[in-house]
């Protein structure tokens, strides 16, 4: 598991780390597919995050716009040979996104990767954790050049809200004077993709 930092010290007894597995997958279509496997775990051992609200099924998952506004988890998908990215949003109920960027924050509104679904999650909450775990798969098509490298840099994410209205902006690393996970520089994690 990777560690994430906070943008700023925090007196919060909250952490989180993920990790993440990135690999091609050959089937008898013509087009093959990528498939992305994550985990991000939380810990909160004081009870202070505000989650969104719970709802009774937990399988049913929706694809929803400015998740980041309250408790999210973010993965941004960068080729290094190229100035596009992949960002992917998921909360804590199902509630995902994938968008498209052909460069840092462009276009906006950003583009919804239609091609794209939300294939596994869970949600567990055990003990003073919870837990998450996510598979998306992209056609290949969609973009082939960026998806043929033998890796990419990625940016693992996230934004806690507290029951105190706090935000806390969780980073692999943090490039700049305030939290902005789109700059590139913060796609600090080398994430080889594989053959599955």
């Amino acid at each position: 598991m990777i560690s994430l930092h906070p943008f700023e010290p925090i007196l919060s007894d909250i952490s989180v780390s993920a990790e993440i597995q990135i690999g091609r997958q050959r089937t008898k279509k013509v087009n093959s597919s990528v498939l992305i496997k994550g985990k991000f775990v939380v810990s909160d051992k004081n009870d202070e995050i505000l989650w969104p609200p719970r709802k009774a099924n937990y399988s049913i998952v929706e694809r929803k716009n400015e998740i980041w506004k309250s408790t999210c988890f973010e993965l941004f998908l960068k080729n290094p040979n190229y100035d596009n990215y992949f960002e992917f949003n998921l909360n804590s109920v199902g509630a995902w996104n994938l968008y498209y960027f052909t460069s840092y924050r462009t276009p906006q509104p950003p583009t919804a990767v239609l091609a794209s679904e939300l294939k596994a999650f869970t949600f567990d909450p055990t003990r003073s954790s919870l837990v998450f775990e996510l598979q998306i798969e992209l056609p290949k098509p969609a973009l082939v050049e960026f998806f043929a490298a033998e890796y990419l840099m990625i940016g693992l994410n996230s934004i806690i809200q507290t029951k105190d209205q706090e935000k806390i902006y969780f980073a692999t690393y943090h490039p700049s004077h305030k939290p902005d996970f789109h700059l590139s520089d913060g796609f600090s994690i080398r994430s080889d993709i594989h053959e599955f």
